[in-house]
């Protein structure tokens, strides 16, 4: 199974959810990226992060969404959640993330870490919460306690 569009495309993290689906997350600089019931169906920077659950059965892809602001944004790591969220870690050098609750603000370093939920379907974003020091922070691989 291949994902991807024309550009550079590149899965950093995956895992298996409840119903045997495949979580991915990663980082993409294709405008055509293969997208389906996204909560953001469109690239908003030169580089978006992106989360896609495929189905381990067919492999079709039940949801590819782009997941960025209008600058530099990548996903890192990936969590599917028991309780019907997937929960994903990245880096971010855009103040416009798409979100229904954002926890904190974006600090004013260059490049910011940020942790960020979404439904299990992908059709909607969650809470987004970013973490920075003064200079570049990057959010890795990532594991979820049982409470999430």
């Amino acid at each position: 199974m291949l994902i991807g569009g024309r550009g550079n495309d590149r899965v950093s993290d995956l895992d298996l959810d409840d119903s045997g689906g495949l979580v991915l997350g990663g980082v993409t600089d294709s405008s055509d990226f293969p997208v389906e019931n996204a909560f953001q169906s469109k690239l908003a920077g030169n580089n978006d992060g992106f989360v896609a659950r495929l189905s381990t059965s067919t492999w079709n892809i039940s949801f590819a969404t782009y997941v960025g602001g209008s600058q530099l944004d990548a996903i890192w790591g990936g969590r599917a959640h028991s309780a019907g969220k997937i929960v994903v870690s990245g880096s971010s050098e855009s103040n416009d993330l798409r979100t229904l609750q954002r926890i904190s603000a974006r600090p004013s370093a260059k490049s910011a870490a940020f942790v960020a939920s979404m439904t299990s379907d992908g059709q909607q974003p969650g809470w987004l919460s970013f973490y920075a020091g003064t200079g570049e922070t990057y959010g890795g691989g990532m594991e979820l306690d049982q409470g999430g």
